[in-house]
């Protein structure tokens, strides 16, 4: 029988030096043989790999060269497209924590032995990201703001500019959308005076986002203009192919405005760069798209692959989840409805908007009504104007139609606001670098 021959095979020299097998006289030299084996190899596996087996190559060579103390090697190896590849690829932060775990002391604020500064500020910032895609957001924050105290240390403007992002988008997950503002503001002043096209591109696609959010359809607008011109060329690790489109079509879908053209483009970009994440929350949008269009068949199809590739993370997301359900309602495939939507609703993070419309669905007034108060009081966030704004809308409209009363909820206000530690000194920065920019763009004065 012919063996099966997969070109991501271990060397075994390298599992030997990982595990730590190996005699230490014969660590070193079998372990500079494994480092000479995979640094002559021709082709990188990273960017096209599909499972944990197509990368086991790379993080057994991590393992080898923390073995032999050569920290900075390991730390090129991950840098090298191994951790985007787990991130990004294959959804994987767990093992990108396992994997980055060695170059952290006990509590992951101080670099372990032989560690340059610039390493561990960008591996802070990439723990920091697989904590946030954990849902750990606290110990996220932690670690972005030891990598923006690096950062300012180093004056490292362009990886300062990624822990602002990073920082804003931690706030926005704990639904503080005028924090979250405030830092993508942040991020994008530094990006337009610091070199890089590739930062302010990545700066205007969070301005984007996060003006999409809060319902500024036009000035997102005019921000999408000037991404967009810009293009799509830029390096995987600071950019992966479909992060704009899948924004972009979450835009179109909350003005009513999404087309099947711009969906299968943002498909097609997603799949190409091996973007796993867009492509699942494409899946989803896709979803609610053609629920809005009372296609319920094409919005299982959808729906349920969304939730399929969630689950394979080992993780769960209520918001397709919810929409799912919705949809199967409508096409007479939920059997027991009501203990479908009870267990949905039970969840310690229910998506309350689809379920408020599933219990309405149902005939359901009183839980339709409950989960409608509840997307509407999660959609206030901060107050105006730092409100998730599509979300507000289709919240007030149900309540509406149940004849359930709008709550009067508090105004956003700037002076309960305290700052972080390092907010005064990022400002600085942006006056320092803004003055030297008119500094240099004045006339000479013959």
């Amino acid at each position: 029988m012919t063996r099966h021959v997969n070109r991501y095979d271990l060397h075994p020299v390298v599992r030997g030096v990982a595990s730590g097998t190996l005699p230490t006289e014969d660590r070193d030299r079998f372990g500079q043989r494994a480092v000479d084996y995979f640094s002559q190899r021709p082709d990188n596996p990273y960017e096209q790999a599909e499972t944990l087996d197509d990368v086991r190559n790379g993080l057994q060579l991590v393992q080898a060269l923390l073995q032999m103390w050569r920290t900075e090697d390991a730390f090129n190896v991950c840098q090298g497209g191994l951790l985007m590849t787990l991130l990004f690829n294959l959804e994987a932060p767990a093992e990108v924590l396992s994997l980055v775990r060695p170059f952290f002391t006990r509590d992951w604020t101080a670099p372990a032995a032989d560690l340059s500064d610039y390493s561990f500020a960008w591996l802070a910032n990439e723990a920091a990201l697989a904590f946030h895609k954990l849902g750990q957001y606290e110990q996220s924050l932690v670690l972005d703001e030891v990598a923006l105290r690096m950062c300012l240390d180093q004056r490292n403007w362009s990886n300062m500019r990624a822990s602002l992002a990073h920082t804003a988008v931690n706030f926005a997950e704990q639904n503080r959308l005028a924090r979250y503002s405030k830092f993508i503001v942040l991020g994008l002043e530094l990006a337009e005076l610091i070199d890089g096209d590739v930062h302010l591109f990545r700066a205007r696609l969070s301005r984007f986002k996060q003006l999409a959010e809060i319902g500024r359809w036009g000035d997102a607008e005019v921000i999408w203009h000037e991404l967009d011109a810009m293009g799509r060329d830029w390096q995987r690790d600071i950019y992966r192919p479909g992060d704009a489109e899948e924004e972009y079509v979450r835009s179109q879908l909350r003005q009513g405005r999404l087309t099947e053209d711009v969906l299968a483009q943002a498909e097609r970009v997603a799949r190409s760069g091996r973007n796993r994440v867009s492509v699942r929350f494409l899946h989803a949008l896709r979803g609610e798209w053609h629920l809005g269009r009372q296609e319920w068949a094409l919005a299982v199809e959808s729906l349920h692959e969304a939730v399929r590739m969630t689950r394979e993370t080992g993780a769960s997301d209520a918001w397709p989840e919810a929409w799912l359900a919705l949809a199967r309602f409508h096409l007479g495939l939920l059997p027991d409805a009501r203990q479908e939507a009870n267990r949905l609703s039970s969840r310690a993070d229910p998506s309350h908007l689809p379920l408020a419309e599933l219990w309405h669905a149902m005939g359901d007034t009183a839980q339709a009504a409950y989960h409608a108060l509840a997307a509407y009081q999660w959609a206030w966030s901060d107050g105006e104007p730092f409100v998730h704004r599509y979300e507000l809308t289709r919240a007030t409209g149900l309540l509406k139609l149940l004849g359930t009363e709008i709550p009067q909820l508090p105004a956003y206000d700037p002076p309960n606001e305290p700052q972080l530690a390092f907010e005064d000194q990022v400002r600085a920065v942006i006056q320092e670098l803004r003055a030297k920019r008119a500094s240099r763009d004045e006339p000479r004065q013959d």
